[in-house]
């Protein structure tokens, strides 16, 4: 999904969340988890899961609270009600791996991303 960021508007198809999900699954990063943190958005981080492996913290991508399980979309992806438009609802504070999405144009065609032109 690619966002205006002008406008907070992300262009996307949600069934393709799926291979956005896999490839961005494991790339929270400290620093949006210290941010989040210092600004006490208890309401992200419920949805992000701290995995210790070999001495080493990753933070998962958005797991459902309680059950550490993914969930099959972004929990803060909105789709506007009268157009086939989708936003970010945590646009101001998102996560950098989003804030880079497409990493490229393959990408972004492989993932359904419609902020590329053909």
């Amino acid at each position: 999904m690619r966002e205006n960021r002008t406008s907070g508007t992300v262009w996307g198809v949600p069934g393709n969340w799926h291979s956005y999900h896999d490839d961005y699954y494991n790339e929270i990063t400290v620093e949006d988890v210290k941010r989040w943190q210092a600004m006490d958005r208890n309401d992200i981080l419920e949805w992000v899961a701290a995995v210790e492996s070999a001495g080493q913290t990753t933070y998962r991508a958005w797991v459902r609270p309680g059950t550490g399980q993914p969930v099959s979309q972004c929990p803060f992806l909105r789709q506007h009600p009268t157009e086939n438009r989708w936003s970010c609802g945590i646009h101001a504070v998102k996560p950098a791996v989003c804030r880079d999405y497409p990493l490229s144009r393959k990408h972004a065609h492989m993932t359904g991303c419609r902020g590329f032109s053909k």
